[in-house]
């Protein structure tokens, strides 16, 4: 046979006309008895045509053995090409997947023709490169990693010019690819390559490389090999319009039943509604990935809702202003988008090019406004998603965005009655909770549960280092973060003190502000902030911070509105205490400018009111008192004595002891100190402790007899500060004592005296050095009942 290369071109192609008509074999061209009788009859003249004369009696035995041959090889090449083509019948019937029949039809090719390798090429859905879907042979595995873009090759010749191509030698040929063919080390030689051509067009293209036997291909294998790749062509676009349809109604179906299950009012809650529509929206469209996007239209910006398929540090943006990469071109434009290479395509800007391939965006639009984006990304087996995808998905957008749309307004409305029952109960805390240190940990605690915050803290400005020092700091490494303290313009806090601008950042690490010693310090992964200044009068008192969403979602512009304003009522809040702390000062000073007339009256007790508050108070706090009893026993011991204004003062200053008379006069001052006091109404709850300031544990003191618990505590603790400083002060009738014979003292008159639990709050506040000292001057011995007076 000829070695030139053998090409079919079909026979209606006029002159000219350079489209090229995909090769189909006639029924008379792939009949192989025709084509062998017609090759014998060429070269030898059958029985009928011989001339008597002209043949003698053996030639004419020659001739009718050498047509038996003939015929026997043409039955046998029938009996064969029946054979494969009653096989790839079956194979069609064949409850099969497309991938498994292919492999059998290659199997029976590669065993029929007698080759050494084969293989089965498909056109990419893009229609401009070639991918090997099946390969046998030595080399199988290796050459499948190859692509062959149309026109390059001799597979991609054939698949582009629709023709059949026998090429004895390939080396000869100028579109051989001797580099694939080098590169897996497979000594080509000769090439069958065939188109598989459909319906419509040229789908791929088969080829057997190098015969067993090492004789050349001939027409006959052409021939073979064209009615096996029509076979197989009709097979696979079979295969695929079955696997498209059902592929479809099963879509078609999953996305009526979501979008009917999450269009009922019971489903409200939008991340469910989202992450539902993007898990089902990936299935259908057989993606790896996927996002959603919601208008933020107060931001003029999309936001990330939901992601599937993203590692947690490589997410999409969480934030696209219109316009911006593909998300906001779709959202911008209401027109969706279809980019089957990802890394060439000007339209994406996004950080993930290097792993997302394809991508498909169409907008969730409502009345004619877009209300969020819905992507997916790198169709499943490297393809690119087809028109019908397209279709698929926006039919399903179209369907679940009056879902998305109900589930955002109840999300919304939830949300602002949550924040304004939280700014009403902030406002009222304000009104009525006195201790500062309460209220800003309540308001914190409020911030973290409305914002759903994982950390937020509270810091003040120290004015004399311009430092923030955090007041309060909530979360799993609260108490650790108290530590530290931040300057002004340093780090995310003091750049927001610096500047008084409030600032939300998505990333921190994204972000040059950020301070991530403080976060490694403590082992508290900070992801996302919220920070915003707290101004008094134009004045900058401290910032409020919250940290990290603790559903994993991301804070928002309305996050950050929610938080200015409850620093408006914290800052309202510190205000308060500091008024409240100027007026209490006030108050105080002005207590004690009262407590001094008593002591004026009284030389000899000067200060004696001061004292005995102080060490009442030391002792209180031994006891862990709440703050609020330990400001009314300041009261209380400034006032204890405010009944000796109804003391004559020769009794007060007699030298001598007091007689019998002279003494009941002078116990009467309790009473007459608890009706001066009980004139003030805000001081109603002291008028018991000063009253009972001089009751005796054991039921003998004054005015009432009272004994053990039933003399109010605060009243147990004046007594025994008030006894001590007695002891340890001078009085007209001897030199104080000092503190060792006072507290030899009180230790003897423990549960009698005094109530045993005070007199060890006393004696810890005495050892830890906050009660004062005297120091001996050799004063006379202490009488018992002196330190009564």
């Amino acid at each position: 046979m000829n070695r030139a290369n053998v090409q079919h071109k079909p026979e209606n192609a006029k002159n000219g006309d350079r489209r090229r008509v995909p090769h189909r074999p006639s029924k008379d061209a792939l009949d192989p008895a025709r084509l062998e009788v017609a090759r014998i009859a060429s070269v030898t003249p059958l029985a009928g045509s011989i001339r008597p004369e002209a043949a003698d009696k053996d030639q004419r035995i020659q001739e009718l053995e050498a047509e038996v041959t003939a015929l026997r090889r043409v039955n046998a090449g029938l009996l064969t090409r029946s054979q494969v083509m009653q096989e790839v019948a079956g194979l069609l019937r064949a409850p099969m997947s497309l991938r498994e029949v292919l492999n059998l039809v290659m199997d029976l090719v590669t065993r029929v023709m007698r080759v050494e390798a084969s293989s089965l090429l498909l056109l990419e859905p893009s229609g401009d490169e070639l991918r090997f879907e099946v390969a046998k042979g030595d080399k199988a595995d290796e050459v499948k990693s190859f692509k062959l873009k149309i026109g390059e090759g001799i597979a991609g010749w054939v698949a582009q010019k629709g023709e059949s191509l026998l090429v004895p030698d390939v080396h000869k040929d100028p579109r051989f690819r001797k580099d694939i063919s080098e590169s897996i080390d497979f000594p080509t030689q000769s090439i069958v390559c065939v188109p598989l051509t459909g319906r419509e067009k040229v789908i791929g293209v088969v080829e057997v490389i190098n015969r067993l036997d090492g004789e050349d291909f001939t027409q006959d294998d052409v021939d073979l090999l064209g009615a096996l790749a029509n076979q197989s062509a009709l097979m696979i676009e079979n295969f695929q319009l079955f696997h498209e349809a059902e592929r479809q109604f099963a879509g078609l179906a999953a996305l009526r039943e979501v979008a009917t299950s999450i269009s009922t009012p019971m489903e409200l809650d939008l991340h469910a509604v989202l992450q539902r529509l993007l898990d089902v929206s990936i299935s259908v469209t057989e993606a790896e990935r996927g996002s959603i996007f919601l208008h933020e239209e107060d931001a003029g910006e999309l936001r990330l809702e939901v992601a599937v398929g993203f590692s947690e540090d490589r997410l999409p943006q969480r934030s696209v202003k219109l316009g911006e990469s593909v998300t906001g071109r779709v959202a911008q434009t209401g027109i969706p988008i279809n980019i089957t290479e990802v890394a060439t395509d000007p339209r994406y800007s996004g950080p993930l090019r290097d792993e997302i391939k394809t991508m498909l965006s169409v907008p969730l639009r409502r009345l004619n406004r877009t209300i969020g984006v819905l992507n997916v990304a790198n169709k499943q087996g490297d393809e690119t998603f087809s028109n019908e995808d397209l279709s698929l998905l926006q039919v399903f957008a179209s369907q679940a965005v009056a879902a998305i749309e109900n589930a955002r307004l109840y999300q919304d409305a939830q949300r602002k009655i949550e924040e304004l029952t939280t700014l009403v109960g902030v406002s009222s805390m304000i009104t009525s909770e006195l201790d500062l240190d309460q209220l800003l940990t309540t308001i914190m605690d409020l911030t973290c549960h409305v914002m759903k915050a994982e950390a937020s803290s509270l810091m003040l400005l120290d004015e004399e280092t311009n430092e923030l020092t955090f007041r309060v700091a909530l979360g799993e490494k609260g108490e650790e973060v108290k530590q530290f303290r931040v300057k002004v313009g340093e780090g995310i806090a003091g750049w927001v003190a610096e500047n008084r601008q409030s600032l939300l950042v998505e990333d921190v690490y994204r972000d040059p502000r950020f301070k991530k010693e403080i976060a490694e310090s403590i082992d508290f992964p900070t992801k996302s902030i919220i920070c915003v200044p707290i101004i008094v009068k134009e004045k900058l008192i401290g910032v409020i911070e919250v940290l990290n969403r603790a559903d994993g979602t991301f804070f928002e512009r309305r996050d950050m509105n929610l938080l200015t304003a409850l620093a408006s009522e914290a800052g309202i809040a510190l205000e308060n205490a500091r008024l409240y702390g100027d007026l209490r000062s006030l108050y105080l000073n002005i207590i004690e400018a009262l407590a001094r007339t008593i002591d004026v009256k009284d030389s000899y007790t000067h200060d004696h009111s001061r004292r005995v508050t102080s060490i009442a108070q030391e002792v209180a706090k031994e006891l862990e008192l709440p703050e609020e009893e330990l400001d009314l026993i300041q009261i209380a011991g400034l006032f204890h004595d405010i009944g000796k204004l109804g003391v004559d003062e020769n009794i007060l200053h007699k030298a001598a002891r007091l007689d019998e008379d002279e003494y009941d006069r002078l116990k009467h001052h309790s009473i007459i100190a608890s009706d001066i006091v009980g004139q003030i109404k805000p001081w109603e709850r002291v008028v018991p402790w000063i009253k009972h300031t001089h009751e005796r544990y054991d039921g003998f003191g004054y005015p009432d007899g009272l004994a053990g618990d039933s003399i109010p505590l605060p009243s147990r603790i004046i007594t025994i500060a008030d006894s001590y400083d007695a002891m340890t002060s001078d009085r007209p009738y001897r030199q104080g004592f000092d503190s060792e014979t006072a507290l030899k003292q009180i230790l003897e008159e423990s549960g009698k005296q005094f109530d045993p639990v005070v007199v060890g709050a006393f004696l810890r506040a005495y050892e830890k050095g906050n009660i004062p000292v005297k120091i001996s001057r050799g004063g006379d011995d202490l009488r018992a009942g002196d330190d009564m007076l």
